[in-house]
């Protein structure tokens, strides 16, 4: 059954209801579900993900230097609750070199599951597109512009206002 904001409500109406107690930790674990299903929701939008051998061969470098990369946040890696180990996207790969602007899109949004939501939610301000989704169709350099623009906005120090539809589409029309 997957967990959904709906299934939270009734489980806690019926325990209302009923007089059941409902803790903090019976909360906490049904949150957590759901959680951990919206993440594996998230993640299958950007396709194949490797371990840190797949991606050390997919660039070439070794197991160490995949991690390395990792933290220095230069290469996009996720793990998942109730799974070992991080795993890297291949979208991320093109023709054994990384993807340019990867890493400073994770300087701005972070890495792991904060940064594959970033590229995935659809945006009303491009018509319920997402990033990820103008990216693998037209990857421009306006487009990319536009994305790391709308990152830049984002979180406490946000002043930067989102990157006009008008610009982002001229950008996937022209490639």
């Amino acid at each position: 059954m997957q967990i959904t904001n709906q299934v939270v409500l009734t489980v806690l109406r019926r325990r209302l209801l009923t007089e059941q107690k409902t803790t903090a930790n019976d909360l906490w674990r049904m949150l957590s579900l759901r959680g951990e299903a919206k993440a594996a929701d998230i993640v299958a939008q950007i396709g194949d993900s490797v371990s840190a051998e797949g991606m050390g061969s997919l660039l070439g470098i070794k197991k160490s230097a995949v991690h390395k990369a990792k933290q220095e946040n230069r290469l996009l890696a996720f793990s998942l609750p109730a799974r070992v180990g991080d795993f890297f996207p291949v979208f991320q790969v093109e023709k054994g070199e990384l993807l340019t602007w990867i890493s400073p899109l994770l300087k701005l949004v972070g890495n792991g599951l904060p940064a594959v939501h970033f590229l995935t939610v659809p945006r009303r301000s491009l018509e319920g597109v997402s990033y990820f989704d103008l990216l693998r169709d037209a990857a421009s350099p306006e487009v990319i512009d536009a994305m790391l623009e709308h990152a830049r906005g984002i979180g406490d120090a946000a002043s930067t206002p989102l990157p006009k539809l008008s610009k982002v589409r001229k950008a996937v029309t022209a490639a």
